[in-house]
């Protein structure tokens, strides 16, 4: 070994254990206060905040302004960083941190004018809660002022602080997280090209509806495209502009989230009890924060997002509530046939009209600002354009009427089913199914937000010049579905019965979920609380009993499988049709849909377009049972005589699948967890031979799961062009469950922690009780949280 080489370990050596130790001793340093006395200059009375053994935060004080401002100072102690990056993320300004690597997703958040809509948005809010909102933005201030040189590690080794906090920073976070739901546009975008290389038929059978081809993305004129419109390469391009994305993964919103109550009258306690789980990234630290925040007028406990004022999910003194995405259509990605003699104008309907032009500097680290110009027609901004035509995105998020902080607010003090609807009533952001329960017994549902009424062309790209692209208004609220105290004595989100918003959901999850609350309703058994976590943590694979029977029948009919193969097949015969995380079946059952449904697909879409069918469509397993079921010959792959043999050399190939990344050839042997793993990912990525030094710091082991994205317990498994790829990247990162019997029957989890400082006690104390279903208790009344606090720190000015 050379003396350069021996040189370099030595100094690798000794720099990585220094490295941990410089850190060790600067996260001490910077750790919140929870005991004693803090300053928190923007307050008019003194707040309590007390802690319990989980870190949750119980905020007390003599007004709503005062909590609010304790609740932006105690969530900035525990997540600045985080917020830091969400905001970044949202108004366009992570060049500035990260530098020109970070331009391209500036670039696009800019384009889409999020930070301009949240400043019109600030401008609408009522002034009571403009006065909430800006009380929350001072505590957050308050903290980054008095918090100087002494900010979390990341701000540190970056070499970089955070500007003060704005009101339109929380709701620029507000309307991007619609924006991550709402991409529907690329569902647009995957179907025109399916179409093109498959045809209207085959492209209909997929995505479940009738598909007809509008000729925008195709380089011979048709009907519906002027020979002057060009855009097979610009829509290409404007795809993978809307694709781009900063250091924070997708949430993959396609796979939506779980809520369902029950009423008083199927329950132990004879109270209504509520359950959700929230479905996001799993990141470090977690998407959500608990907390609670407690006046002399009003209660509020459950789940909110770092740099949020209110309680996004959880409940009050009098109700409970949580929301799912209901993925309606409510994007468009829309052609425009542009002027050559007249630029800046495109066409209508009956004529020409004038595109909309603004500019503005993004600051970029260690180099020079860039300008941006940017363009809009009546369709939204325009992403791409050559000469002769231009790719836009149309948006409901786009009209600034959006007012989601005022129903998160509105909502917190929400005394009825009355009050309930009054708040949902003022939202207009992304489609959700809303979850009531409350103390009387009454348990509802509603579906609010903008749904676009679209004609039939809002499936495909769409051509704006001829009217098709024009949406008709929206869908009334009192139109979407509701309803109060259902004969069944449940609700459940995403039911079928609720989809009149055009959801393109997944029912599967929603129909367990309906399927084992009604079993209990026939056998008489009354539900409780810990009833409803088992459910929360159900791993029933959706078709498990079809594959075992259709697998057995093909061996059965040809006798040709190895020992591999007949030692498999016996595991699976022994199978309870469970994703647990130990189960080795469940491992084969995995690989063998994938392996299917590639193999299905491929020949006909190629591997790149399979691969976006898989990470987009949330359906495509419920297609996958339909092949199992009906078995149609059209689809029988061309090297294939029967759906015998097929099934017989998919479970080949799939066995395969799972040798090669377990490395060992007993397929018996290799539970599911030892492939579906979870790696969390950290706000502050890094690579190359940072990551050496750094990345260490920063990671958490993985952990294995059971589950798919089917299941209630919904940890997915991420599409990937590697087959063998059975990681998993997002799931249920926050539950909650509540009894509305008995004010102290909340519970909650998150899938880590509290707190995002890299030696806190509460940065991954909760992923052990997560992992085996154990929710934590969160207090309400005094009584409790007299029981619970381990920590009292008093803020005052």
């Amino acid at each position: 070994m050379s003396r350069i080489l021996i040189a370099v370990f030595i100094i690798i050596g000794v720099l990585i254990p220094s490295a941990a130790c410089l850190a060790w001793f600067y996260s001490q340093r910077v750790l919140p206060v929870v005991d004693g006395m803090a300053t928190v200059s923007s307050l008019t009375n003194p707040v309590e905040v007390r802690y319990d053994e989980r870190g949750v935060a119980y905020i007390q004080g003599r007004s709503e302004l005062d909590v609010y401002t304790a609740q932006g100072f105690a969530t900035a102690s525990e997540r600045m960083f985080q917020m830091d990056i969400l905001r970044r993320n949202a108004v366009g300004e992570l060049a500035e941190m990260f530098g020109s690597g970070s331009l391209e997703h500036d670039k696009l958040v800019r384009n889409l004018g999020l930070k301009r809509l949240a400043r019109e948005e600030f401008k609408k809010l009522p002034a009571t809660m403009k006065d909430d909102l800006l009380a929350y933005c001072k505590g957050v201030n308050d903290y980054i002022e008095s918090s100087s040189g002494k900010m979390p590690i990341e701000f540190f080794l970056l070499g970089i602080q955070p500007r003060q906090w704005e009101p339109e920073d929380t709701l620029a976070i507000l309307k991007y997280v619609q924006y991550e739901e709402d991409e529907s546009w690329q569902l647009d975008d995957l179907r025109q090209r399916v179409i093109e290389k498959c045809g209207d038929k085959l492209a209909s059978t997929l995505f479940e509806q009738n598909l007809k081809g509008t000729g925008v993305g195709s380089d011979s004129p048709s009907p519906s495209l002027p020979p002057s419109v060009k855009s097979p390469k610009l829509v290409s391009d404007a795809t993978a502009f809307l694709r781009t994305r900063g250091p924070l993964p997708s949430s993959l919103p396609i796979w939506g989230s779980n809520a369902w109550a029950v009423s008083g009258a199927n329950t132990d306690s004879k109270g209504c009890m509520l359950a959700f789980d929230s479905h996001n990234a799993f990141t470090s630290p977690d998407r959500y924060y608990m907390c609670s925040l407690e006046t002399p007028f009003s209660h509020a406990v459950g789940a909110t997002l770092p740099g949020v004022p209110g309680i996004i999910a959880g409940r009050n003194d009098d109700i409970a509530w949580a929301a799912t995405v209901m993925h309606a259509d409510t994007q468009d990605l829309v052609i425009e046939q542009l002027s050559p003699q007249f630029p800046g104008k495109y066409k209508v309907p009956g004529g020409w009209d004038m595109m909309k032009e603004s500019s503005e500097d993004i600051a970029i680290r260690f180099g020079r600002p860039y300008t941006l110009r940017s363009l809009s027609t009546k369709h939204g901004s325009v992403l791409l354009q050559n000469e002769s035509t231009a790719v836009c995105r149309n948006w409901t998020g786009y009209d600034s009427k959006e007012l989601v902080l005022k129903y998160i607010l509105a909502i917190n003090k929400a005394k009825n089913w009355q009050g309930f609807n009054d708040a949902l009533a003022s939202y207009s952001g992304t489609p959700h199914t809303f979850i009531y329960a409350d103390r009387k017994g009454n348990i509802g549902y509603h579906v609010a937000g903008d749904v676009p009424i679209k004609t039939s062309a809002g499936s495909t790209v769409t051509p704006g010049w001829n009217g098709a692209a024009d949406w008709q208004g929206l869908v009334k609220f009192d139109d979407l579905a509701h309803g109060f105290n259902p004969p069944q004595g449940m609700v459940v989100a995403d039911n079928p019965q609720f989809n009149n918003a055009g959801s393109y959901n997944n029912p599967l999850r929603a129909i367990r979920v309906a399927d084992v609350l009604s079993g209990y309703k026939q056998s008489s058994q009354r539900i409780g609380l810990p009833e409803m976590a088992l459910l929360q943590g159900d791993v029933a694979a959706s078709f498990a009993p079809l594959v075992k029977k259709e697998l057995e029948q093909s061996v059965a009919r040809s006798q040709v499988i190895d020992d591999f193969q007949t030692s498999a097949l016996g595991d699976m015969k022994k199978w309870d049709g469970n994703l647990t995380a130990d189960s080795t079946a469940a491992t084969i059952y995995e690989s063998f849909i994938r392996t299917l449904t590639r193999r299905v697909l491929e020949p006909r879409l190629g591997s790149k377009m399979t691969q976006e069918y898989l990470e987009h469509w949330p359906r495509w397993t419920i297609f996958t049972q339909k092949l199992l079921k009906d078995q149609p010959k059209e689809w029988l792959p061309p090297e294939e005589r029967t759906f015998d043999t097929f099934f017989i050399t998919t479970f080949a190939q799939s066995l395969k699948n799972i040798r090669l990344p377990a490395k060992n050839e007993d397929v018996t042997k290799i539970s599911w967890q030892s492939l579906h793993q979870i790696r969390f990912r950290p706000m502050l990525s890094v690579d190359g031979l940072a990551a050496t030094v750094i990345g260490p710091l920063f990671n958490i082991s993985p952990v294995g799961v059971g589950g798919d994205q089917d299941s209630v317990n919904a940890c997915n498994v991420t599409a990937s062009v590697d087959p063998w790829n059975y990681s998993c990247d997002s799931g249920p990162s926050m539950r909650l469950l509540v009894d509305m019997s008995d004010l102290d029957k909340l519970y909650g989890s998150l899938a880590l922690g509290q707190s995002e400082h890299l030696f806190s006690p509460y940065r991954t104390d909760e992923l052990k009780n997560w992992l085996r279903l154990e929710p934590h208790a969160i207090a309400f009344s005094a009584d409790q949280l007299g029981k619970q606090q381990q920590h009292k720190v008093n803020f005052s000015n």
